[in-house]
């Protein structure tokens, strides 16, 4: 869910966590029946030795209720921050690498003293403040040198 995935899937996938955990705490509150479709009749009987009541189902249904609120909170709260971490720090990722790239471009032109070139690629680029302010500084400097 954290991966880039299209919002459609992570949609689909919440989705169907959700029903999951709905489904699993309806069935332990009312024993529909869902346990015991996975088990063997030896696994059946040894499931109703361990139950401590006279006539499951045994659970109460307010503190079914009130457990699946609080995973339905855990897990969609958990999902909110990690995509949201995710997302962000995916577009730090672009927005550092596009930097990168125009930095190699503008100290490029420098080097070569194609000062024209360079401040029109410093002009386009979105560089971070401290950086942009550098490369301005320099590109001032060698102005003044030019021949």
């Amino acid at each position: 869910l954290v991966c880039r995935v299209h919002s459609r899937a992570s949609k689909l996938v919440v989705t169907l966590v959700v029903l999951g955990l709905t489904v699993t705490s309806i069935e332990s509150a009312t024993r529909f029946g869902l346990y015991d479709l996975g088990g063997t009749a030896s696994a059946q009987s040894q499931r109703s030795r361990l139950t401590d009541c006279t006539s499951p189902p045994c659970a109460n249904v307010l503190i079914s209720i009130q457990n699946l609120l609080f995973y339905l909170f855990v897990f969609l709260l958990d999902f909110y921050f990690t995509r949201s971490f995710a997302t962000r720090l995916y577009e730090e990722h672009r927005t550092m690498n596009a930097a990168i790239e125009a930095t190699e471009e503008i100290a490029s032109c420098l080097s070569r003293f194609d000062l024209t070139l360079a401040d029109e690629i410093l002009n386009t680029a979105h560089l971070p403040l401290p950086l942009d302010t550098a490369f301005r500084d320099i590109l001032s400097n060698l102005e003044m040198y030019r021949p």
